[in-house]
């Protein structure tokens, strides 16, 4: 267990949902809109409220690169042929 201010709190499991319905686990490939646009991102933490993603095929110098914390309800868990798929057709 863990303790905040002296209080014992019980550890939960925090799961999230996309907006089909599926379960969302760290590790997961998601898509997901970032300033307007489309992009492809990995889940690596599930907060108590937002997912945080880590943007996929985007330059490291970019203003909007790396990690991002969505809401579930905003993304959609993708399939492994669809991600294949759009890696091969993206890479450089």
């Amino acid at each position: 267990m863990k303790t905040i201010h002296g209080k014992y709190m019980k550890e939960t499991e925090i799961k999230h949902y996309d907006v089909i319905g599926r379960p969302i686990n760290v590790g997961d490939f998601v898509a997901v809109t970032i300033y307007n646009k489309l992009q492809i991102g990995q889940v690596i933490k599930l907060n108590p409220k937002m997912v945080k993603v880590k943007l996929l095929n985007v330059k490291t110098s970019n203003w909007y690169s790396g990690e991002h914390n969505r809401y579930p309800s905003d993304m959609a868990l993708l399939d492994g042929e669809y991600l294949t798929f759009y890696l091969l057709k993206n890479s450089v």
